[in-house]
């Protein structure tokens, strides 16, 4: 898979695509900006957003909620 982030909404979200299916998924959806996706050595997806107001670093969890690191 690859991370990516996109502005099409009007607001930078993070999409996730599979490059075997070319299937495109989108991650996040707010107001807030993310930015800089990226899987960690497990696979989890980790990205910084603004929606604290400041740039901070979340983490998908296994309930697929972002969590603050």
């Amino acid at each position: 898979q690859i991370a990516f982030t996109s502005k099409k909404d009007g607001n930078w979200n993070v999409y996730v695509i599979d490059r075997f299916t070319k299937v495109i998924t989108q991650m996040t959806s707010d107001v807030a900006d993310e930015m800089a996706p990226s899987f960690d050595a497990q696979g989890k997806l980790a990205f910084a957003s603004n929606k604290s107001g400041t740039y901070r670093l979340y983490q998908l969890d296994e309930k697929k909620s972002w969590n603050k690191l």
